[in-house]
Parts: structure tokens; sequence; C-alpha cells
């Protein structure tokens, strides 16, 4: 159909080249052409991801051949670096047409200085403003790319010495101009424990993200003694990435969280998450409470803790304008018992659950409505309980752990849901 001698020029103009367009667009040789460019386009596509394979795994040879892994050399004009080895490369990139859309190498290194460190070391790129997955918040605050840099070691630490884990990470946010837009990082300490004083630490952590849409902080930490153990988790703040942060706080809430009846809440979108968390859990010697000092010849010990957490974001699209807030509160319980007994045997057993509800809102201030009738949302929650046992003297010991993994949902007027994973 033609456009008829009063439609103006430019809307004629466009009427006809509409046309042509889906006339052509129905054409068999339409569908010939798409074909062609797709298996070009495919085999250019393949021939890039191959080259970059190429390339890590001659660094790789290169590297390892020898005797071992050869010494940095210094650019000019750079302090001399010839301490600092390569031990293994490793990369990958995921890449469409022409663009990188993501970069990620890993590295062996070891610094020698006196005595050998040796530690792990990445380096993740990321284009935001691709098709990246869940990168809509992060756009939305003006970010077009992240540059993440990462290490891990062990060293001897506290008093007497012990292997401790060092993990250190900082995540920079660029804007379309390259200029910064944002700053993430965290510090964290694990492993067997090191001791100061009479208390061992077996974990800490702290973490921050400023800019880029993200505007938190958080820490964990936890610690044993004879007579006590205590652990203790927290979060404040918004963020565009909640799952990544939450699975450092606590990975069973993490999990939680990506349960289809709270997706709305934690993933997409261009809002950010808002919301805290806070978890405690404390044990205490049951020989002290009945007078009997704890030793390793007997130590028996009880604990429980309790958290609870609230998270909500506002939706693009709610359906229902009127509540265009999506939100999730939950608690965790957690109860627990070890005990050592005549230096050769140590038990322990914890069982940890999650509950959580989701619903839409108003007002993301106002929960009372939904504390008066809790069991009027529907229910969803997971559970994990853990035993491990140790029997005997190192290096003459044999040791045992077994963990139970449940899901779990309910609604009024159903039967309870259960799922066992053992």
């Amino acid at each position: 159909d033609l456009p008829n001698s009063n439609t103006p020029l430019s809307q004629s103009n466009n009427e006809i080249a509409e046309a042509v367009l889906t006339r052509f667009l129905g054409d068999a040789s339409a569908a010939k052409l798409s074909e062609e460019m797709r298996i070009h386009v495919s085999d250019t596509r393949d021939r890039l991801r191959g080259s970059v394979d190429a390339i890590f795994a001659g660094i790789n040879e290169m590297l390892q051949a020898g005797s071992g892994a050869p010494p940095f050399v210094s650019p000019p004009g750079v302090a001399d670096l010839a301490d600092l080895q390569f031990g293994k490369i490793d990369g990958q990139a995921r890449i469409n047409g022409d663009t990188l859309h993501e970069l990620r190498l890993d590295a062996d290194l070891r610094l020698a200085m006196g005595s050998d460190m040796d530690f792990q070391g990445y380096v993740i790129f990321k284009d935001l403003s691709s098709d990246t997955p869940a990168s809509s918040c992060r756009s939305s605050a003006g970010v077009a790319s992240e540059l993440t840099l990462g290490a891990s070691t062990k060293f001897n630490f506290g008093a007497p010495a012990s292997p401790t884990k060092v993990e250190v990470e900082a995540k920079f946010a660029f804007g379309e101009t390259g200029s910064l837009n944002g700053l993430a990082g965290r510090l964290g300490l694990a492993g067997d424990g090191f001791k100061l004083g009479v208390l061992t630490i077996k974990q800490a952590e702290l973490g921050f993200g400023f800019g880029g849409g993200d505007g938190y902080l958080y820490g964990k930490g936890a610690g044993q003694s004879d007579w006590a153990d205590i652990e203790a988790a927290v979060f404040l703040g918004r963020t565009c990435n909640i799952y990544d942060v939450m699975n450092r706080v606590d990975p069973q809430v993490a999990e939680l969280l990506q349960q289809p009846q709270v997706i709305s809440v934690t993933n997409g979108g261009s809002f950010p998450v808002y919301g805290l968390y806070a978890f405690g859990y404390g044990s205490i010697s049951v020989n002290a409470l009945i007078g009997i000092p704890p030793s390793p010849m007997l130590n028996l010990k009880a604990g429980c803790g309790m958290g609870a957490f609230y998270f909500t974001r506002r939706l693009d699209s709610p359906p229902d304008p009127g509540q265009p807030y999506a939100s999730v509160i939950g608690l965790r319980q957690d109860f627990g018992v070890s005990g050592e007994v005549l230096c050769l045997a140590n038990i322990s057993a914890r069982l940890s659950l999650v509950g959580a509800t989701a619903f839409e809102t108003d007002n993301p201030l106002n929960v009372l409505p939904l504390l008066s009738d809790p069991l009027g949302h529907p229910i969803l929650g997971n559970g994990k309980a853990k035993v491990s046992l140790k029997v005997g003297v190192s290096p003459f010991d044999v040791t045992l752990h077994k963990t139970l993994r449940m899901n779990f949902s309910y609604q009024s007027g159903q039967s309870p849901k259960f799922d066992l994973d053992l």
C-alpha cells in the first residue's frame, strides 16, 4: 500500500522504507543472507577465542619451561622486581562479536624475600555496558566497567604461630569516560585459627562498598576459648550485588535469597537493594556451669544463636502500582554442641535454620502488618545440619564429616513441604 497524495513527504519516505524492509525481511533471500552472516561471524568469534586460549597456553609453557618460573623483567625506570616470580597463569574470556565482555586472569606467584611467600592473585574485568548479567543496576548508577584485583596467601601468625590464610580484594568501578565511579573492597583472615592470649581467632573479615550504586559496610568474626565460643556477623547499607555480598557475610542466607519466591527483591532491576542483617552465636562450657574446669580430658559445650535480616528494593515495573516495593524479611536460628573427651575424641554438631517471607508493599519501612500475621504469608527456608568427628592422635587419627541439607516451605491452609538432601 503506497501513501496517498495528501501524505507529507517525510512521512511518505518512512512508509515506503518500512514497506520495502518488511517485504525484504519476509523474502527467502533475507533468511539466506542472515544465515551466511551468522556462519562467518561465528567463525571469527571462535578464532578470536582460540587465539586468547593459545596466548594463555603459550605464556604457561614459557613460564614453566626449564628449571622453574622465571622472574619478572623490570621495565625501564622501575625498581627491580626480580624477587617476584610467576608459577602459572590461567585465563578465560567472554567475547561477543568483536566486544570483550569479561576477562579473568589467575596467577600463582612467589615473593622471595628472606623466606619464600607463595600467593594466588587474580584480575577480573567486566564490561557492564554490554549484556553482562544483572548489570542494569550498576549501569543506572553510571558504571560502565569494573576492574577487580585480589590475592590470597598463608603466613604464620599469633603466639604460638599457626598458618593463617589472608585474603584481600579491591573492586574499581569506572564510568563511560573512564573516571572512577565507585570503590569496594574486603580483607579477611581464616584458617585453623591463631591465638591471641586465651582466645583463638578462627575467622575475621571486613568489607565495604561506596559509589556505583553501593553504600554498605559488613563485618564478621569467630573466636573460641576453653570456656566459650562466639560468632557475629553484620551487614548494613545498599548494594546492586546483594547476593555476592551476602555470600561473604552468610552463605546460607545468600542461598535463600536466590529462591524464585524472593528473586524479585534480590536480582535484576535498576534500583539497588537496601537492607540490614545481624547474627550472633555463643556457646559455653557445660563443665564451667557445674564447677569442673575445662580440659582436654573433658570439655563439653552447648550453644545457640539467632539472627534477623530485612531487604527491600523498588521495582522497575511493579505488578501493583500501589505497592512498588518488593521486600523480604527473615530469621536465622542455630543450635550446637561440641565436646572433647580423653584427649582422643572431638565431636561437634550444628543445626542452622533460615526462614523468610517475601511481600510487596507501598512503604518498605512499615512491616508491622506483616509481623501481626506472620503465617498469613508464604514462608520458605532452608536448613543445614553439620556433624564432624575426629578420633585418635595425629598422625594416627580419623576424621569424619557429614552435612545434611533441607529446603522447606509453608503456606496458610496447606501442609508444609520438605525436601531433604542426604
